[in-house]
């Protein structure tokens, strides 16, 4: 009985029947991309029994191009082993023959298909063809998965891509529809790379072979199927037809392919976006979103790719899940490598938003949901913004504000008007507690009296109006409109109230600036609730003394011994005994309480002293009481307490009874296995788990000799012995862990760089006859074990921060100021003031290039600038001058100057946010400044004349220096004397500093 013409395939032949002894003729016909089985029962019916993968998607061993329909033997091979796993046990299915030698043929194609283990395993059960298609990957994700298997079969290692995190609480509230943000693998396959926090994430099975002729031709496809013939195992690539016309079609051609290819598969993230602009035309969306999905962007990266997104914007609007996708990444990248884009972003969202709520607002089927879909998100970006930093969280908390603004203006203005949920209100919330006060708070910040509860003291009887409303701080007011809305008060709006400057009860406490977490399901917990509130209550004073007064009432409260409260209280120690010291001694004077984290004297007058039962106790006698209270530290308070002023015996004891911490891998780096085992726990530790543990080393460890610049590998033994004895030898194992197992970690770089620069060394008298001779061998020590860590860092791919900059900075001058002296040989003396001078001002150039316009082949440069110039913070521009000036690059002097006027206004704008209302901007700039003409004119070593630049260079210097009316024009000779005199005694003391 023949199908039904409906359900004939066309061309279908002889070979594609199948005969059978004991069950009715079963036929297939072809549908793309699958083919339907089709029964035909006694009743002449056709009843559908089973979905399978359509044959056109096998191809042959030899090739991964050309499709084996033709082949009758494939065909019925793979009928004939799909089909017995469903067939009765004495029902046989055979093909009609057509050739004498399908043995063999059989045999060769089942060893080469990539659907071998398919075949081998068939499904146990029938899905619908809605269920297959709800389930299968998205066509992006399979571009990710081409990446990986291009990487397996010979691309760069190190390469990852991943999910958005889901802290970002963005996963359950956007839609799946597009498969840019939900299913998509995020672990590295390799499982050699690492997340910003340097947690290692697990390995996968090595990926599929991905077959793209299953999927109808689109930019996906051609880029995937292009990803899996690069691979080096694969035969040379030819494009499809209707390929070449889908290119044609968009404007593009098959080199842009060639680049999209190799910009997703190569490591480095700036020569990734950087290939992109070699091509002609702008990328597709699709691309930029592949990109985007990197684990770790450079800001040079990110700026490169927000300036093709700005032209493509352009060009060619987009659609709004796909924007959706954009803006979580960007802010993701941006809070990790450049907060200053924030605002950036959010404007091109509202500019976006505007214009797709228009188009919507005119199709009244859909108006409704995308107006729901619009209030879950710009409620979920403001909750995304407010996130921490991962530079400089309280100091650039700025953007973050100017960032919401934007968005809350835009759902102000939108009709209906978008409402504000509870987790908008509470990102605001989040993003007020690290603003500085206002006129207002620092007026209610001094009227408090040095008496604990500070309730208020009325100076004069102006001062008696100011009640409640006066002294409730921007983030209280926030929580105000918030109850106003119909929301609740619970565990975290208690939480915010008490740093917001008003504990439960209404009293007053320390308004304080801080780094509010995001909401835990732990919270609900009441034993936890009341940690953190009084956690928060020890946090939110100002002496040491109130401090620990808040601690004895948390005691007193029979309330159970918790980690977080004692966590506090050894925050409050460290800070008493440790003063916070500003990398510039300016941006810490005139700040109130709440605002730093020093701990304030207590008050000269009895009457402000608070009642304390029980004397303060020191660091090592909390930690015991900590002890005989059963409090077992964990997480990040373990590496607080590592770090931390505790003796050694004592950390050492720490360390032995946390051994079972991080599943066992905090064992690895106190007994030394971590250097000779490569599959041991070493990376499935938090990135401040290894920086805490460097920094314990450091602060131990004795330099007495010069250090190599190759890592030591003790033994097992030896390194058990010489850990506890040999002071020396931690510096060697610190060095060892950096170089050897290379943590992507940056913070853990820039301890150990701290501890070479600013440590002092104990060198033997043998190594020299005199003191001088000692500090210019370990200056030159320092000098070259900088540059080969900064170097190690690049090859790692960790990129390198203002700080590490800074450390470079210093000891190349100091490095250049014994050049200088000339009683060195040649080579050494041009290794410090070529080599040297070009790898700072390499390194600098990388930390502003995020902010400058990039060459580009295409026409598709856009007229103004998208992102924000990357502009360094005061102390390292007065670093570089000083560094430079050493070495005698005047040319690399001139370029900073000409880069300084062509970004004046940045640069204003960019120490604004790094000092305090109170202090004076001109003198941060002012001192660069005269450290400029000083470098110019040879008069930064030690006070001594050299050689200075010519005098047509110095002319076009203070050419441009004056054109800047703000700066108050070049230095005058007694500017130049006063800041001669001031740094004339780092010479003789240590050869560097600010």
């Amino acid at each position: 009985m023949p199908l039904p013409s409906s359900l004939a395939a066309p061309g279908s032949s002889r070979r594609t029947f199948l005969s059978t002894q004991r069950i009715p003729l079963i036929r297939f016909f072809f549908t793309n991309p699958y083919f339907l089985l089709i029964h035909q029962s006694p009743t002449k019916t056709y009843t559908p029994c089973l979905h399978l993968p359509h044959p056109r998607c096998l191809t042959t061993g030899n090739s991964s191009t050309r499709p084996i329909l033709g082949s009758s033997v494939s065909d019925r091979i793979l009928l004939d082993r799909t089909l017995s796993q469903y067939r009765p046990s004495k029902t046989s299915i055979r093909f009609h023959s057509d050739s004498a030698s399908e043995p063999s043929a059989i045999s060769s194609h089942v060893s080469r298909s990539p659907f071998r283990k398919w075949l081998e395993h068939p499904p146990q059960k029938v899905i619908s063809r809605r269920r297959f298609k709800r389930e299968r990957k998205s066509r992006p994700e399979l571009v990710v998965e081409s990446i990986r298997f291009n990487v397996q079969n010979g691309g760069e290692p190190r390469i990852s891509y991943e999910n958005l995190r889901n802290s970002e609480g963005i996963l359950g509230q956007l839609s799946r529809d597009e498969g840019e943000l939900h299913g998509l693998v995020g672990e590295d396959w390799a499982g050699n790379d690492l997340e910003e926090t340097g947690k290692r994430i697990q390995p996968l099975p090595a990926p599929l072979d991905i077959d793209w002729t299953r999927e109808s031709v689109s930019l996906y496809s051609v880029l995937g199927r292009y990803l899996k013939a690069a691979a080096p195992d694969s035969p040379q690539h030819q494009f499809g037809l209707q390929e070449l016309d889908l290119l044609a079609s968009h404007g593009f051609t098959e080199h842009d392919v060639k680049l999209w290819a190799a910009s997703v598969t190569e490591h480095n993230p700036r020569i990734a976006t950087a290939t992109l602009h070699e091509s002609q035309s702008l990328p597709p969306y699709f691309l930029l979103l592949i990109l985007l999905r990197r684990k770790h962007i450079s800001a040079v990266a990110l700026g490169s790719l927000m300036r093709l997104l700005a032209g493509k914007l352009q060009m060619d609007p987009i659609e709004w899940s796909p924007l959706k996708a954009f803006l979580v990444r960007l802010i993701r990248h941006a809070r990790r490598v450049w907060p200053e884009t924030l605002p950036w972003i959010a404007s091109t969202f509202r500019t976006e938003a505007t214009r797709i709520q228009g188009e919507m607002d005119s199709k009244e089927n859909t108006r409704d949901k995308f107006t729901t879909e619009l209030t879950q998100f710009c409620n979920t970006l403001i909750s995304l913004i407010s996130v921490p930093l991962s530079i400089h969280p309280i100091a650039l908390s700025k953007y973050q504000e100017v960032a919401q603004f934007e968005i809350l203006a835009f759902m102000a203005q939108t009709v209906p008007t978008v409402t504000v949920t509870r987790s908008g209100f509470r990102g605001v919330v989040r993003v007020q507690l690290a603003r500085p006060k206002t006129a207002e708070e620092r007026e209610w910040a001094m009227l408090k009296r040095p008496a604990w509860p500070p309730w208020k003291h009325d100076r004069t009887a102006m001062d008696e109006d100011k009640g409640f409303e006066f002294g409730a701080s921007r983030a209280m007011q926030i929580m105000f409109r918030m109850f106003e809305a119909g929301y609740t008060t619970d565990a975290w709006t208690d939480l915010a109230q008490i740093f917001a400057g008003w504990d439960t009860d209404l009293s007053p406490t320390i308004q304080t600036r801080t780094l509010l977490p995001h909401t835990s399901k732990s919270l609900n917990a009441a034993h936890t609730l009341k940690s953190s509130l009084w956690g928060a209550r020890i946090r939110t004073t100002r002496t040491l003394r109130e401090a620990w007064a808040a601690f004895l009432a948390f005691e007193a409260s029979e309330s159970p011994a918790n980690p977080e409260v004692y966590h506090a209280m050894f925050e409050k120690l460290y800070a008493a005994d440790h003063p916070e010291s500003s990398e510039d001694s300016l941006s810490s004077q005139h700040l109130l309480p709440g605002d730093m984290k020093e701990v304030l004297p207590d008050p000269h007058s009895p009457l402000g002293l608070i009642h304390i039962a029980e004397p303060i106790p020191s660091f090592e006698q909390l930690y015991r009481r900590m002890c005989k209270h059963g409090v077992i530290p964990r997480g990040r308070f373990l590496a607080f307490l590592i770090q931390s002023p505790l003796q050694f015996e004592t950390i050492q004891e720490l360390l032995d009874s946390s051994t079972a911490a991080f599943e066992g891998g905090l064992e690895t780096l106190v007994n030394g296995s971590v250097l000779y085992k490569r599959s041991s726990k070493f990376h499935d530790l938090p990135g401040y788990l290894i920086h805490a543990f460097i920094r314990f080393l450091c602060r131990f460890g004795v330099r007495r000799d010069v250090p190599s610049l190759a890592p030591i590998s003790p033994s097992m033994a030896e390194h058990k012995v010489r850990f506890s004895t040999d002071r020396e030898y931690l510096l060697d194992y610190a060095h060892a862990l950096l170089i050897r197992r290379r943590p992507l970690y940056r913070p853990a770089w820039t301890a150990y760089m701290h501890h070479l620069i600013y440590d002092r060394w104990k060198l033997p008298i043998k190594l020299a006859g005199s003191t001088r001779e000692r500090r210019e061998i370990r200056i030159l020590s320092q000098y070259h074990t900088m540059s080969d860590l900064l170097t190690k860092m690049h090859s790692t791919g960790v990129e390198v921060d203002e700080e590490q900059v800074r450390f470079f900075g210093i000891v190349l001058r100091a490095a250049g100021d014994i050049a200088s002296q000339g009683a060195y040989n040649p080579k050494l003396v041009h290794d410090i003031t070529q080599k040297g001078s070009r790898q700072l001002r390499k390194l600098f150039h990388n930390l502003i290039a995020g902010g400058l316009a990039l060459e580009t082949h295409a026409p598709h440069v856009l007229p103004i600038e998208p992102t924000p110039p990357l502009v360094p913070r005061a102390a390292l521009l007065h670093v570089y001058v000083r560094a430079l000036g050493a070495v005698r690059d005047y040319e690399g002097l001139y370029s900073f100057s000409t880069w300084a006027v062509s970004h004046a206004a940045q640069i204003s704008a960019a120490m604004e946010a790094h000092v305090s209302p109170s202090n004076s901007l001109e003198r941060l700039w002012r001192r660069t400044l005269v450290a400029l003409r000083c470098a110019l004119e040879g008069r930064l070593s030690g006070g001594q004349h050299n050689a200075p630049a010519s005098t047509e260079l110095i002319v076009l210097t203070k050419a441009q220096i004056d054109s800047i009316e703000d700066w108050g024009g070049w230095p005058s000779d007694e500017e130049v004397e006063e800041y001669v005199q001031v740094h004339q005694g780092e010479w003789k003391r240590w050869g560097y500093g600010q």
